[in-house]
């Protein structure tokens, strides 16, 4: 418990003494942080609108790569098929 309290004492000299250094009243400092927090969600909105719209494009890049290797696929002139060796004609040849 003295602990507690000795922790409590340093964390109001900590906040007593940055007003002190700033010169800004706690008033202050609650109306820069909402400003800052209108901030960051403007920005975390705009980076999730960029991320999905590059989500978006390379999804319809990876559609288009899809169909043209299809495509090309289709299109390909059939392989010769070779003669799969059986294990009979392995252990004859041995």
């Amino acid at each position: 418990m003295k602990n507690l309290l000795w922790i409590a004492l340093a964390g109001a000299v900590l906040i007593g003494g940055y007003f002190l250094i700033t010169g800004k009243s706690p008033q202050e400092l609650v109306e820069d942080g909402k400003s800052m927090g209108e901030t960051a969600m403007d920005e975390a909105k705009e980076a999730v609108d960029a991320t999905a719209e590059a989500a978006s494009e390379a999804a319809d890049a990876a559609g288009d790569a899809v169909n043209a290797a299809a495509e090309t696929a289709t299109h390909a002139p059939p392989r010769p098929m070779r003669r799969a060796a059986t294990s009979a004609s392995r252990s004859a040849r041995a």
